[in-house]
Parts: C-alpha cells; structure tokens; sequence
C-alpha cells in the first residue's frame, strides 16, 4: 500500500513538473523558474541563442502564448522579462529556432533566433541581438511546403517587401517601424503590401514659424489619449477618441505645465498634432518650454480648424466669420490658434483666415512675416 502511495505522488509530481521537464535542452535553473512562475502551463520552445546569456522560453496557457525571457549573469538564469504582444494568438503553438551565424532567408546573422509557429503555412519572425538588445530583423510568410513566400525587411527607415504582391520582386517602404522586442507587437505589424503603404510614414519637414519639434524616441508599447489642448477639458479629436501609440515616430514640439505638444503618425496620410500628459516622456528627455504670448484676432471669413496642417487637413472644427480667437503661434503658413464656443479648442488656420490690427511675431528663422490680413508686419 505504502509503495502505491509513493507511487501516486511521483507521477503527480511529474505532472505537475511538465513546464520544466518539457525540454531535456532547458539548464535545470531555467526549468525551476518557469515551473515557479508558470505552474501548470505548457513549454512549447526553448532557446539559448550562440549558447550566450539569454535565453528564450516560449510558453502556452489556456490557449495564450508567451515568451518569457531570462538573463546569465555570472553563471546564474533568472527571469527577465515576458511578453505576449510578440507572439502569435491564433491557438497554435509556437517553437524557437536558433538562427546564429546562418544566411536564414537571406539575411547575413549574427546571435539570432526566430519565433514561428509549430506547422508551416504561417509568419517567423527573426531576432538578432545588436548592442545588448533584440531586433526584429524580418519577418516571414513560409508555406505549408516549408518554402518562404514573402519576406518583411526591416530597417532603420523603412521595409523591404520581396513576394507575390509585387509580382515576385521587391518594394521598400519608407516609414517607421517599432523593431525592439520588448515593445514590439506582432498583432499590428503590417503583413501586406498594401497595409505597409497606408500604415508607414516618415516624419515631416517642420516649416518656417514659431514652431519647431525634435524627434523623441518614446518607450515602445505604450497609448496615451490626445487632446487638441494641454487638459482633458479640450476638444478631443478623432471623433473623440484621438490616441498616440508610442511605437510609431513622434514629434514634440515643448510642454506646458504638466503636457506636451506632440505630431504623430496615424497613417501615410494622416498625421495629428495635439497634447499628451507629459508622463510619457523618456526620463532623458528635455522638452523646451512652449511660452505662448496670445494676441487677440478675429476669423476674416468661416474657416475649419485642422489639427493636421501638414498633410490631410482633415476639419477638427469649423470657426465662424467675425468670430474671436487668440493666435498663439505660426507654422509655416497656418496659424495655430486656441478658440472658444461649445467647447474650447486648439488647432491650425490659415493664417490668411486672421484679422487683427496688432503685429504678429515673424517667424522663428527671419524668413518672414506671419501673413495676417489687415497687418503689415516687419522683420524682427
């Protein structure tokens, strides 16, 4: 009875135990943790890419997978870091493969490896490690032959296409991609031609005015709500539900009190300027403070309001003629405004739309004057 007993317990513990046992390749210290912190799931791959000092463990749970990542550090595993977004969600379960030091789909590798799915007939994305971080270097459509049909570059400024939507050769897609793992999101990664061209975009030439932006590199992964003011009390565009995603480019032209102004991508027509909760910025970030002198104007005819002067102009709101607004500054040739009915706004107009007897700055560069209807304005 006692050795049935004994018997009963050693099964269940191996059961218990098929996270960790699952893979004889896993270092008995990277089995303990995934059974520690993920009891009761199922280990679907392991790797250690170049055998350096990360490894990767790919993990499914009621039908969600996971990547969990953990780190060497003078001769001992421990947990790093996980990730969902990176993965696959379709139910399938996912596997790891070591790509060091290999051509895979024709790509020169250095430490790498790929996360794919168990069958063919489906997407593998490739990872290299570059200064101490991992990259996505592409992404791959392989067959249910085992073939690969269509490849995703990725580089600093765009995407490489290569496969059948351009009729077997190759179409580069300037715009930005978020290509770091730990922000990565395999769900929203464009996986056509035709998705490439209307999601990826470059940020735009800021023009002569009042106004000028850097480009911040944001922590990845993130969404913020967007208002066209610094306060939730603002007009909020996008039907009133206007967000940022921080893994698309950002431009940030200087803060008030507790937001900034940011321009950021929403497709490669559309692009957005509006206010953030200053919360967001990297810790290293300096952002200039935006000093706004108002000057009293008025519309000289009814005019829309855009929060995207530079490229669609899409109507955030519509102005009446004759009516009051406070011009805060200029770009280009669109004055930035704030205004005031059913609900207080901020965003571009013509410049041209605006009357005022008062002289506005010039621009920010001495190129020349804001052109204002009815003002005669100098050089600084």
């Amino acid at each position: 009875m006692r050795k049935q007993i004994v018997l009963v317990l050693v099964v269940l513990c191996l059961l218990s135990m098929t996270a960790a046992a699952e893979y004889s390749s896993m270092p008995g210290a990277v089995s303990q943790i995934i059974y520690d912190r993920y009891y009761g799931c199922c280990v679907t791959g392991y790797v250690n890419p170049a055998y350096g000092n990360t490894a990767f463990v790919a993990i499914q749970n009621d039908g969600t997978n996971d990547l969990v990542c953990l780190q060497n550090r003078n001769g001992r595993w421990s947990y790093a870091w996980h990730r969902r977004e990176v993965m696959p969600q379709d139910g399938m379960e996912i596997v790891l493969v070591d790509r060091s030091y290999s051509n895979y789909g024709g790509l020169n590798l250095g430490t790498a490896f790929s996360i794919r799915e168990a069958v063919n007939g489906c997407y593998e994305t490739i990872w290299e490690q570059q200064s101490g971080e991992w990259h996505i270097r592409a992404m791959l459509y392989v067959d249910t032959d085992g073939s690969i049909v269509e490849t995703f570059r990725i580089y600093s400024d765009g995407v490489r296409y290569t496969g059948w939507d351009a009729n077997g050769g190759s179409q580069f897609v300037a715009g930005s991609v978020q290509d770091n793992i730990r922000y990565f999101i395999y769900s929203i990664f464009p996986k056509n031609l035709s998705t490439l061209r209307k999601k990826l975009s470059t940020p735009p030439a800021i023009p002569d005015g009042t106004l000028t932006a850097q480009n911040i590199r944001f922590s990845g992964g993130q969404q913020y709500p967007v208002y066209s003011g610094p306060g939730e009390y603002y007009l909020r565009g996008g039907n009133g539900k206007a967000m940022v995603s921080t893994n698309d480019w950002i431009q940030v032209f200087g803060r008030e009190e507790d937001w900034i102004l940011i321009q950021y991508n929403i497709s490669n027509n559309k692009m957005r300027i509006g206010w953030i909760d200053d919360v967001a910025l990297p810790s290293n970030a300096y952002v200039p403070d935006l000093d706004f002198t108002p000057i009293i104007c008025h519309t000289a005819y009814t005019v829309n309001v855009t929060d995207d002067p530079l490229n669609s102009q899409a109507v955030l709101t519509t102005i009446p003629a004759g009516a009051e607004v406070d011009w805060l500054a200029a770009l280009g040739e669109w004055a930035y405004i704030e205004y005031t009915d059913a609900e207080i706004c901020r965003g571009f107009v013509p410049s041209n739309a605006l009357t005022t007897d008062q002289p506005l700055p010039a621009s920010s560069s001495d190129h020349g004057a804001v052109p204002v209807r009815k003002t005669v304005v100098s050089h600084r």
